[in-house]
């Protein structure tokens, strides 16, 4: 079992990785700036993880992301067939909307 954070190179930079449990994501310190890995969902692992928000729901908004503005805030992410939510990304929308 390796301790965190470890020091990683890539392409002759190096980086720092620590792996943050109580967000269960990967931050990676390069010079100064932090960057976190998105947390990314399905609509069906988001709608079990947030009850407040349908499957049929969420689906509809999906839809219409073109009007609604939700295609612009990044939250959609498409890889092939499946539909991917950030959710940090969803949230920040939804209080836009309001």
């Amino acid at each position: 079992m390796h301790a965190y954070p470890k020091l990683f190179t890539l392409d002759n930079y190096p980086f720092i990785v620590d792996l943050n449990p109580k967000q269960n994501a990967a931050v990676f310190l390069n010079q100064g700036a932090i960057m976190t890995t998105p947390t990314l969902s399905t609509v069906k692992q988001f709608s079990d993880k947030h009850p407040a928000f349908p499957i049929g729901g969420l689906r509809h908004r999906i839809f219409h992301e073109k009007t609604n503005g939700l295609k612009n805030s990044g939250a959609i992410i498409r890889n092939g067939r499946r539909v991917l939510i950030n959710e940090e990304k969803f949230f920040s929308w939804l209080e836009s909307q309001n």
